[in-house]
This record gives C-alpha cells, sequence and structure tokens, in this order.
C-alpha cells in the first residue's frame, strides 16, 4: 500500500509497555464499574481506578466499555494516552510510517491508540476520520477511498493548512 519502505520510529514514539499486574487491576476495577451504577461501592471503585491510573473519571465514563472493546485493553488506550500527548514531533518519515502502523493494524488496541491520539495531537485532529471515515473527512461520504499512508499525511497538512487559513 505504501511506496515507504518500513521506518524505526524513536523510542518516545514507539507504543508503550504496561505493568501488567496494573492493567490486570484497573481492568478489573472497569468491568466492575461497567454496568455497576447501581453497586454502592462505585464511587471508592472509580477513586481507586483514578488514583491508579492518574485520571479523573466520573462514573459515566465506565458505562458501556465492554460493548466498544475489552477491558484490559480500554486501559491500555486510557494509559497510552497522556503519553500520546507529550511525544516528541514526529518527523515526515515517522508520521508516515505511524499512519502505516495504523493503517496496517500493527500492535495491539493501546499501540493502536497510542499512534492515532500521536497523530492527532501532532498531525490533525480529526486523524481517526481521515484513516476510517474519509468520507466524512472530506465530506463526500466516500468511506471506501483508499489512501496510501503518505497521501493521508499530505491530505491531513493540507486541511490543516486549509483550516489555519480561514
Amino acid at each position: 500500500m505504501s511506496s515507504t519502505p518500513p521506518v524505526p520510529l524513536r523510542a518516545a514514539l514507539e507504543a508503550p509497555t504496561f505493568d501488567t499486574a496494573l492493567v490486570a487491576r484497573l481492568g478489573a476495577l472497569a468491568s466492575r464499574l461497567d454496568g455497576g451504577v447501581r453497586n454502592p461501592e462505585a464511587a471508592s471503585w472509580v477513586a481507586e481506578f483514578n488514583r491508579e491510573a492518574s485520571t479523573d473519571f466520573k462514573l459515566a465514563v465506565f458505562q458501556g466499555v465492554y460493548g466498544a472493546m475489552r477491558h484490559e485493553a480500554w486501559v491500555r488506550t486510557v494509559l497510552a494516552r497522556p503519553l500520546a500527548e507529550s511525544t516528541p514531533v514526529p518527523t515526515d518519515a515517522e508520521m508516515i510510517e505511524i499512519v502505516r502502523r495504523v493503517m496496517a493494524a500493527e500492535g495491539d488496541e493501546g499501540a493502536r491508540a497510542f499512534w492515532l491520539r500521536v497523530l492527532e495531537t501532532h498531525l490533525h485532529p480529526r486523524a481517526s476520520d481521515l484513516l476510517y471515515w474519509p468520507g466524512e473527512f472530506f465530506g463526500d461520504g466516500d468511506d471506501r477511498r483508499k489512501m496510501t499512508p503518505e497521501e493521508v499525511v499530505t491530505a491531513a497538512r493540507a486541511d490543516e493548512g486549509a483550516r489555519r487559513a480561514d
């Protein structure tokens, strides 16, 4: 799909790994909280999750997590978000490599969530639309459009330039 060979990423741009015990513990808490709105212990579970994950979530955040993904996968996305937002700005080659990895569904859900957040932070706030729903991004409804990673980066940058000119 891409004409560019894979590029090694700087360590800060590689998907993070997390302590498996922490992920399991937070996943179990998220599981208890998902649908546990009537449980009298829910408030203490939310406080425990927030303390261990360095988040400030309300109980409502946990509702329906399992409908979207496994609880431990969701925990990895939660833990990855602040790390992705603090990464250095990727070079053009790294940006293309990150897009390639997301498009190829490399890594687990946490890795892909990390790389998507890097793209949203450093390339375009609607990077996920561009990758998964290009018809929404371009406003033409054509979600079957196939783009190379290079074309994705170019389109995102062109749109950012147009947005800044407004």
